[in-house]
């Protein structure tokens, strides 16, 4: 009996050198001699399961013969596991594919669209006939982003259904006719597409899938192999056979007289019995999780027993320690007894996890900076390899921006997602701007893009866009589109241009009112570009149904190319690097497929081609130190390096949480004979296990993630149990410094002491001479802010799109009563005085029509607000002249000035006055008015002494009224304040006693300020419970020296 031809390499084995020196010993294939024939080498062929493998084997070829040799024949193989086949569709070298009969496999990306047709197609009549609803729409209707997305799953299951098995007829009569059997019979409904129209379209279109037709390949090389076996050795080496058809391809190696099947990290330490139970029915699908099942499989579709394995490689005793000590960790949890009955002596644990040490961080952040710290310690070892090992894409990209404290660029195999690149940023957000409504965010990450010139220099594009976002974009938000963009500049130039000339009232805000003439030119231009560019785009966007896809990807091109173009008119930085190749074949391949996609309304484009980018990785090479490597579990088979960094070591990471199939429950899963998705847990286990076999392995977690606490890894809670407390805890000892050189890294070296509350004295020639009514209630509540203001010049932009608020309210509301009330301030005031107070402010919302928030929310509001104020103004039948918007001044001291705008100052039948003031908020209260908050008592000093333009007689103040104008219940009502009758703990306070009073305080306010050693205390007195944070806080500093919840 000829031996088995089935050999194994241990974890603790460098396994693509251990392959090597057997392959050019002999020991793989009896009889061969690379030595005697130096051309025999070229004549085999070997296999492995990833390119990153198949580069490094090169290196153990040249290690081992110490000179150039002709190389054998080294093709990779795709598993199951992979993002994407590396099968090559030339793998079978001399088999013709074409002599198969094979037809041409349709393209991923027209695949992907043909079938979201079909998917949208279901989702209407389909949908509804099967669930019974008639003519009813169905309660969710998919978008086309849906589809394609449905249309990768369904996809996706098509492959895997083709790959083997009974096919998609196993499906009838599996399902029971139970509760649910209406939701089954949705689900076989839209499984038709696969089993039914998709087929049909494919022999129509001469076409086939694309993992069915590698598929076919593989099974066909196998069939060839085993007709005609090759004259030179056939190696296949560290696949462990997940994929049905490469499994039959190993099964014809293992056969071939000159053949040879290497597999990596087979159990043979696990007892004979406890090995027959990995996957065993009474374990149920969690069995399926073992390192060792996957391999289990194989050697039963090879026909050979583990006995028969031969083993490669030699191991030092301490790393074979540890491969028992993993297999007894990772053993059936049927068989686990044996942990107590044939237990490892605790020198023999000792000497098993010498080389681990365990990391246990806060956070994701803390852990990210221990692993930089370990992989920057490995440099110091000259020669050393060091690398990190995770599923965590975003650990990872945390750990690679750790490692440039220290000017370390790290190559991260695993790549980052091609949306969150350059190109396919900017390629989203122009799709965005032009057909998702041209949001104020959305339009300036546009502008500020690096790659967006719009025929312009990059400076000049930057500089134009800083002005368009002062000029238009600070303030409320606009309409949706460019149009109303332009039209808004144009109105907020007009503005600019009366305001300079003194023909206007307007005023600009602080964002633009301090930019050039220039800068208003550069937006314009700006605007006027962008137009131009998006305008394909645009003139889609307003069709009244679907549009063809083919048309919206078009368009979209030229408009991408168009907005990226340089001076010369050329788009070559859009298309530069590794990303800008994805962009580039990406796009070719969508416009040579859009024609076979569903129509789409033009706004539903955006999320459809962020759909279309989903699973797009860019890879970018050249990290700048080669003794590093970021890789993902995959990327990391059969590599050798000398400290392997093992992070995210919690549930749901490693391993990730099992994902059911959205389309496949267990029981059809079952049917159609694949396997259930803990499958994909054993694969995870025995890459990490296979990790373990390195000489120092640091093995790292968080104890908490986005702020949530997490569980450590299965795989880690049984080595740490199996290992004891004791060993545990040495374990975690052993990586202490890393965490807490992690933990002291970015720590203070002297304790940090809060800074004191802004307190600036300035010299008295700085400080304001004059402040108006409303500044001295900041002045009395926050001086610090009125020292930023008047001293510092500083003055806040407006939020950015920001909603309607209450000022932006109030100034519309009072300027239109203003108005009103100068048209007939005696009235009368009467249903023609309500309709002409309406038809005044129709003309003042019309000014608004950029922004449609203020229209929506307020004019109901205000016509409200009409009808109280008419019929207020009619019952004071005590007033006798109304004088609007007058300025008054008092000198309060030689230094010191008050000066104020009233609302409204009346004059009263006897002699006496009124001060009104507009509210379209809440009023301050009757003990506010009295000392924090003292406008309208202020204004009384003004007007009784005088100041108010227009005032030529002046007389005794005998009412303060605030007309809070909230357009809810009647539309509003007059709040009287200065006076406060009498109340608990509280004495009566007369308005004359109020008036005289806050002339005493504001002259003891202005003396106190007038003495430099007075500064500007921060936030003073600050308002109870305040939500939102002053202008001027952030320069104060408040955060750092108020405790929570205390000032």
């Amino acid at each position: 009996m000829r031996p088995s031809h089935v050999f194994t390499i241990p974890p603790g084995a460098p396994f693509l050198d251990t392959l090597v020196d057997a392959f050019l010993g002999g020991e793989l294939i009896e009889g061969f001699s690379a030595s005697a024939d130096p051309f025999a080498l070229a004549d085999a062929t070997i296999y492995l399961p990833t390119r990153r493998a198949a580069r490094a084997i090169r290196e153990s070829f040249l290690k081992a013969c110490g000179k150039a040799v002709l190389l054998p024949t080294i093709r990779t193989l795709g598993d199951v596991d992979e993002d994407e086949f590396s099968l090559d569709g030339s793998l079978p070298g001399a088999l013709d594919a074409d002599g198969l009969g094979l037809p041409p496999a349709i393209s991923a990306m027209r695949r992907q669209l043909e079938l979201s047709t079909l998917v949208l197609a279901w989702s209407g009549a389909t949908f509804r006939q099967a669930a019974g609803l008639g003519d009813e729409p169905p309660l969710v209707q998919a978008s086309p982003a849906d589809a394609v997305r449905l249309a990768a799953a369904l996809a996706q299951s098509i492959d895997q259904v083709g790959s083997g098995g009974p096919g998609w007829q196993a499906l009838e009569g599996v399902l029971d006719r139970g509760e649910l059997a209406r939701y089954w019979e949705i689900t076989l409904s839209f499984l038709r597409i696969a089993t039914e129209a998709w087929p049909q379209h494919l022999r129509e279109q001469g076409l086939i899938d694309p993992g069915i037709r590698r598929d076919r390949l593989v099974r066909a090389e196998a069939e060839r192999l085993a007709a005609h076996p090759p004259r030179g050795p056939v190696i296949a080496a560290g696949s462990t056979g997940s994929v049905a058809a490469t499994a039959a391809l190993l099964a014809a190696i293992a056969r071939l007289p000159n053949g040879a099947v290497v597999l990596p990290g087979l159990d043979t330490d696990l007892d004979a019995p406890s090995f027959e139970a990995i996957g065993a029915e009474a374990e149920g699908p969690a069995g399926l999780g073992h390192p060792q099942y996957g391999l289990k499989l194989l050697l039963e579709k090879l026909e050979v027993p583990r006995h028969e394995v031969r083993s490669l490689g030699e191991v030092a005793p301490a790393m074979a320690l540890r491969t028992r000590t993993v297999s007894e960790a990772m053993r059936p949890a049927d068989t686990t007894e044996l942990w107590t009955q044939k237990p490892l002596s605790p020198a023999d644990r000792a000497e098993a996890l010498g080389g681990l040490r365990l990391v246990e961080a806060a956070s994701e952040r803390e852990e990210a900076l221990a692993v930089a710290l370990i992989l920057r310690g490995s440099l110091e070892i000259p020669g050393q390899v060091a690398a990190l090992v995770t599923p965590d894409r975003g650990l990872a990209r945390r750990v690679a921006v750790e490692l440039r404290r220290w000017d370390i660029r790290v190559d991260d195999s695993g790549g980052i997602p091609f949306a969150r690149t350059r190109p396919g940023v900017l390629a989203r957000l122009v799709a965005d701007v032009a057909l998702g409504g041209c949001r104020a965010e959305t339009l300036l990450a546009l502008l500020r893009h690096p790659l967006t010139t719009l025929g312009l220099a990059a400076p000049e594009t930057r500089a134009a866009a800083r002005a368009l976002e002062r000029a238009v974009l600070r303030g409320p938000q606009l309409k949706p589109g460019l149009d109303a963009l332009a039209h808004a500049l144009s109105v907020r130039s007009d503005v600019r241009a009366a305001q300079e000339d003194g023909s206007g009232t307007e005023r600009l805000g602080p964002a633009a009112s301090g930019l050039s003439g220039a800068d208003w030119n550069a937006a314009a231009d700006l605007v006027e570009r962008l137009r131009g560019a998006l305008a394909p785009l645009e003139v889609l966007r307003d069709a009244d149904g679907p549009v063809p896809l083919e048309a919206l990807v078009a368009a979209h091109c030229e408009a991408l190319e168009a907005v990226a173009a340089d001076a010369g008119g050329q788009a070559d930085a859009l298309f530069a690097g590794e990303a800008g190749e994805v962009l580039r074949h990406t796009l070719e391949e969508l416009q040579a497929a859009a024609g076979h996609g569903p129509d789409v309304k033009p706004f539903l484009y955006p999320a459809l081609f962020l759909a279309l980018l989903d699973g797009l990785v860019v890879r970018q090479p050249g990290g700048t130190d080669p003794r590093i490597h970021i890789w993902g579990a995959l990327e990391a088979r059969l590599q050798r390096v000398d400290v392997m960094v093992l992070s995210g070591l919690n549930e749901g990471t490693w391993p990730s949480q099992t994902r059911l199939d959205p389309l496949l429950s267990r029981p059809m899963r079952a049917a159609l004979e694949l396997e259930p998705p803990e499958r994909r847990v054993g694969l995870a286990a025995h890459d990490f296990a296979q990790a373990l076999g390195q000489k120092e392995v640091w093995l790292t977690r968080s104890d908490r993630e986005n702020g949530e606490p997490r569980v450590a890894s299965r795989w880690l809670q049984r080595l740490l149990a199996l290992a004891g407390e004791g060993l545990a805890k040495d374990l975690g000892q052993r990586g202490e410094p890393i965490l807490a050189a992690a933990r002291a890294i970015d720590a203070p070296r002297a304790a940090v002491a809060p800074t004191e509350r802004p307190n600036p004295r300035p010299p008295l020639a700085l400080r304001p001479k004059s402040l108006s009514a409303t500044q001295i209630e900041t002045l009395i509540r926050d001086p610090y802010a009125i020292y930023a203001r008047h001293v510092l010049k500083l003055r806040p932009f407006e939020d950015l799109a920001r909603l309607p608020d209450a000022s932006e309210r109030g100034t519309l509301i009072h300027d239109i009563l203003q108005a009103f009330v100068e048209e007939r301030p005696a009235g009368p005031f009467d249903d023609a005085a309500r309709d002409r107070l309406l038809d005044l402010g129709r003309a003042a919302f019309a000014k608004f029509t950029d922004f449609p928030e203020i229209a929506t929310l307020w004019w109901p509001r205000f016509e409200k607000i009409a009808g109280w104020f008419v019929a207020r103004e009619a019952e004071r039948v005590d007033i006798e002249e109304r004088l609007l918007e007058r300025s008054g001044v008092l000198q309060v001291t030689p230094e010191f000035r008050l000066t104020a705008r009233a609302d409204r100052v009346d004059r009263l039948v006897g002699g006496g006055l009124g001060i009104v003031d507009y509210k379209t908020g809440n009023p301050p209260s009757v003990d506010e008015v009295l000392t924090l908050s003292p406008q309208l008592p202020l204004e009384a000093l003004i007007a009784e002494a005088g100041g108010f333009e227009g005032l030529d007689d002046p007389g005794e103040v005998e009412r303060l009224d605030y007309y809070r104008l909230s357009g809810q219940g009647e539309g509003g009502e007059i709040a009287e304040r200065g006076a406060r009758k009498a109340g608990r703990d509280k004495p009566e306070v007369t308005l004359r006693e109020t008036i005289e009073r806050t002339g005493e305080r504001l002259r003891q306010l202005a003396g106190e300020y007038g003495r430099e050693e007075t500064g500007y205390l921060s936030r003073k007195i600050p308002r109870p419970g305040r939500e939102f944070a002053g202008d001027y806080d952030h320069l104060a500093r408040v955060q750092e020296w108020t405790l929570e919840g205390e000032e």
